[in-house]
C-alpha cells in the first residue's frame, strides 16, 4: 500500500496532486489502521516511506484545501506513531530478551502475529545489521544534501511536538512556539486508547515519553541521529590502484551542515523544556554532542564535490532565508562541524525567541541573495498583491515567540557556543580573504542579520521599564534577561572584532592601490556596524538608568548583579 505513495528506488514519494485522490485516502486510512498492529522491525521497514511522504505533504500546497490539510495532518500523526513504536519497541527488547513480542505500546490492541504471517529470515549480521541499513536508508530520505524539502518538513513536525503543551484552558491560541497550522495538526490525530491524541497526551507522563522518544530518534549520539547525513561508499584516498588487495572504501557522510543544524536546534529547544526529564535529557544529549570533539585541532566540512548540489542557489520565495541548499560556512574550526551551519543555527533559533512574524519584519530589508538557509519550511514572501486567502494561510504558518524558559536556553547557546566559540564567526561565514568589493558583502549582511535578530530579542526582555523590577530572579540559565544581557555583550565583541578586521584589510589595499581618500569604503561598513553598536548602547543604558535610581527594587540581588 506505501508503494502506491512512495517510489523506494528514488526514495522520494509521488506528488500528492497528481495521486489518485481515492487512491491517497485510502493508502493512508490503511496505514492508520495498520501501523499500531506492526511490529517494531515492519514499521521500521516503511519508516522512510512515511518520511518521504511528510515531505511531500510540505510547504503552501499542502495547505490549500481542507482535504489536502487534513492528509498532511494524517501523514504527520503516522510518522510520530512510527518514532514512538520504533523507539518504545527498542527499549522493550532492550530490557526484555525473553523472545516475547516486542510491539508498539502505543495501542491497545492485543498481541497478535506478524502481518507478513511467516518467520523473517536475516542475512548474515543478523538484526543488527538490517537494522543499520534501515537506519542508513531512512537517513538518506531526509538527508539536507538529497531532499531538503523532506528533511524541512520533518524538523518542522519534530519541533512543533517539542515545542507543544496542553493547554488547560481551552485556549484558541497555539502553545507558545508553535504556529496555527502546526497546532491544528497536532490537535487532529486520533487515538487507540484515548478520546483523541490531544486526551492521550494530555498528561505530562504521556508528554514527556513521546518527547523522550523523539530525542533519542534524532540526538547524534544515539543510533538513529536521524539528520546526520547521509552515509555512502567512497574510495580510500590512502590506497594506491595498483595493490593486489581489492580497491579500499571507506564510509563517508555527506552533509551540508544543515542536517546538523536542525539536530542541535532540536536539543537546544528541548533543554528549556517545563518537564525536568526531557530538559535534562536534552541537554545532556546536546552536552554529549558538543564535548565529541573537544580534543579534536581541525574538523572537515563537506567541499566541493561531497557538497554535490548544495552550493546551487534556491531562490524560491522565502523571507528569513531565500538559499534553500547554499553553504555558506566553510570552515575547518572544530565549531562548525558540531553546530553544522551557526548563521543557520543562530538566525532559526533567534526566530524562536522574537516569533516568524516579527523576525520576518526585521530582515525583510536585508538582501535576500545572503540569508542563510532556513532549517525549517519556507514562509513565502507576502506583498500587497497576495491574495487575501493566501495571506491567511502564510500567515498560519508563523510560529509564535516561545516562552521564557527556552528563551533562556536560546540566549545561552547563542552566546556561549555560537559566539563565543568562534571568534571569527562572521568573517568565516562568508570570504575570509576579504577585500572591498563584493566579496566583503556576505559577511557584513550575515553580521547584520544576526546583530539585528540578536538586539530585538533582548529588547523585547530588557528594553521596557517593566522588566527591569523582573530583571533580579536568580542567576542561572533559568533567568532569560540574565542570559539576554550575556548575549548582548558577546554580539557586541563579537561585532567589534569584525570591524578591526573589515577596516583593517581595507586599509591594506589601500597601501597597495595607493587610493588617497580612506573613507570611501570604510564609512558604509562603520555606518552598518555602528548602527548596530548603537542599538546596543541604547538597550544597555536603558536598563542601567533603570538601576541607577535608589528607589529600584531588587538592586543587591545576584541576577541584577549579573545583568548589570
Amino acid at each position: 500500500v506505501l508503494g502506491l505513495l512512495y517510489d523506494a528506488s528514488k526514495r522520494t514519494a509521488h506528488d500528492p496532486a497528481v495521486v489518485d485522490p481515492f487512491t491517497l485516502n485510502l493508502s493512508l486510512a490503511f496505514l492508520t489502521l495498520g501501523l499500531p498492529r506492526c511490529e517494531t522491525n515492519e514499521v521500521e521497514t516503511i519508516l522512510p516511506g512515511l518520511l518521504a511522504l511528510v515531505g511531500a505533504h510540505s510547504g503552501i500546497r499542502s495547505l490549500s484545501s481542507a482535504a489536502r490539510k487534513g492528509q498532511r495532518n494524517q501523514v504527520g500523526h503516522l510518522l510520530l506513531r512510527a518514532i514512538q513504536a520504533i523507539i518504545s519497541g527498542n527499549r522493550t527488547s532492550t530490557e526484555n530478551t525473553s523472545g516475547r513480542r516486542t510491539g508498539s505500546s502505543m495501542s491497545n490492541l492485543p498481541p497478535s502475529s506478524s502481518l507478513a504471517g511467516k518467520k523473517v529470515e536475516l542475512p548474515p549480521g543478523g538484526e543488527s545489521k538490517v537494522r543499520d541499513e534501515r537506519i542508513a536508508l531512512a537517513r538518506s530520505v531526509v538527508s539536507s544534501t538529497n531532499n531538503d524539502d523532506a528533511c524541512s518538513a520533518v524538523y518542522d513536525l519534530l519541533m512543533d511536538v517539542l515545542l507543544y503543551q496542553p493547554d488547560g484552558g481551552g485556549s484558541s491560541l497555539p502553545p507558545p512556539g508553535l504556529s496555527q497550522c502546526g497546532n491544528e495538526r497536532l490537535r487532529s490525530g486520533t487515538s487507540n486508547t484515548a478520546k483523541s491524541w490531544v486526551a492521550e497526551f494530555a498528561p505530562q507522563a504521556r508528554l514527556r515519553d513521546l518527547k523522550l522518544s523523539i530525542l533519542d530518534f534524532v540526538a547524534p549520539c544515539r543510533r538513529w541521529a536521524l539528520f546526520v547525513g547521509d552515509t555512502v561508499m567512497e574510495k580510500d584516498e590512502g590506497k594506491d590502484d595498483d595493490e593486489e588487495e581489492p580497491m579500499a572504501k571507506r564510509e563517508v557522510t555527506r552533509d551540508n551542515g544543515l542536517g546538523t543544524a536542525r539536530t542541535v536546534a532540536l536539543l537546544v529547544a528541548a533543554s528549556g523544556d517545563i518537564h525536568p526529564d526531557v530538559s535534562e535529557q536534552a541537554s545532556s544529549y546536546l552536552r554529549a554532542h558538543m564535548d565529541s570533539r573537544r580534543n579534536v585541532t581541525g574538523a572537515s566540512v563537506p567541499s566541493g564535490d561531497n557538497r554535490d548540489d548544495a552550493s546551487k542557489p534556491n531562490t524560491e520565495a522565502g523571507e528569513i532565508g531565500q538559499n534553500k541548499n547554499d553553504d555558506v560556512v566553510p570552515s575547518s574550526s572544530p565549531s562548525h562541524a558540531l553546530l553544522g551551519q551557526p548563521i543557520a543555527l543562530a538566525c532559526a533559533l533567534l526566530s524562536l525567541v522574537l516569533g516568524d512574524a516579527v523576525a520576518v519584519g526585521i530582515v525583510r530589508n536585508l538582501p535576500a541573495t545572503t540569508a542563510p538557509p532556513t532549517l525549517g519550511s519556507q514562509i513565502p514572501h507576502l506583498n500587497e498583491s497576495t491574495p487575501v486567502s493566501t495571506r491567511s494561510v502564510v500567515m498560519s504558518m508563523k510560529r509564535r515567540m516561545v516562552n521564557d524558559k527556552i528563551s533562556a536556553a536560546i540566549f545561552n547557546f547563542v552566546a556561549c557556543r555560537v559566539l563565543d566559540d568562534e571568534p571569527r564567526i562572521f568573517v568565516l561565514a562568508g570570504d575570509a580573504n576579504l577585500t572591498k568589493d563584493a566579496n566583503s558583502a556576505a559577511p557584513l549582511e550575515l553580521a547584520k542579520r544576526i546583530g539585528s535578530l540578536a538586539i530585538a530579542a533582548v529588547s523585547n526582555l530588557l528594553g521596557s521599564g517593566g522588566s527591569i523590577s523582573s530583571v533580579g530572579m536568580a542567576s542561572s540559565r533559568a533567568n532569560p534577561r540574565v542570559e539576554s544581557a550575556r548575549l548582548l555583550n558577546s554580539l557586541c565583541i563579537r561585532l567589534s572584532a569584525f570591524y578591526d578586521a573589515m577596516i583593517s584589510v581595507e586599509e591594506e589595499e589601500e597601501k597597495k592601490s595607493n587610493i588617497r581618500d580612506k573613507h570611501a569604503s570604510s564609512d558604509t561598513v562603520a555606518t552598518q556596524l555602528h548602527g548596530l553598536l548603537s542599538k546596543a548602547l541604547a538597550v544597555s543604558c536603558l536598563v542601567l538608568s533603570g538601576f541607577s535610581s535608589p528607589h529600584t527594587a531588587g538592586l543587591s540581588n545576584q541576577g541584577s548583579l549579573d545583568t548589570r
